[in-house]
């Protein structure tokens, strides 16, 4: 057995690999620098007005339920409701989907306007 094992208290001495190697102790190594492209730093085409809406919608379906229908449901449970309990949800889904759409317009417009100044 030529090779010997690495031990804490060893030298290193022929070692190609790990901290102690000739790259490292010459700080011979190119400094890595990245392929990046103009078009990397690019802002990807956003969702056009219906995809968005529809995203804001599916967003606020599952909202709704988190938020909405299950605290209602716990509700009902000790306390009777009438028919107004379907429509809270329908209302929550509309007000969600509306407020979900506002923000995510503004944001975009927000980024176009950074878009511009970078």
């Amino acid at each position: 057995m030529d090779e010997q094992a690495p031990v804490p208290w060893g030298d290193g001495h022929g070692d190609t690999k790990g901290w102690d190697r000739a790259s490292i102790a010459n700080r011979s190594r190119k400094p890595y620098r990245p392929d990046i492209s103009q078009e990397d730093l690019t802002l990807p085409n956003e969702a056009g007005r219906g995809r968005s809406f529809v995203l804001c919608f599916l967003c606020a379906v599952g909202m709704t339920f988190l938020y909405i229908c299950i605290p209602l449901w716990v509700f009902g449970l000790f306390v009777e409701v009438g028919a107004w309990m379907a429509l809270v949800p329908l209302a929550a889904l509309a007000a969600l989907t509306v407020l979900l759409y506002k923000v995510s317009t503004h944001e975009t417009r927000e980024l176009r306007v950074l878009a511009k100044e970078l």
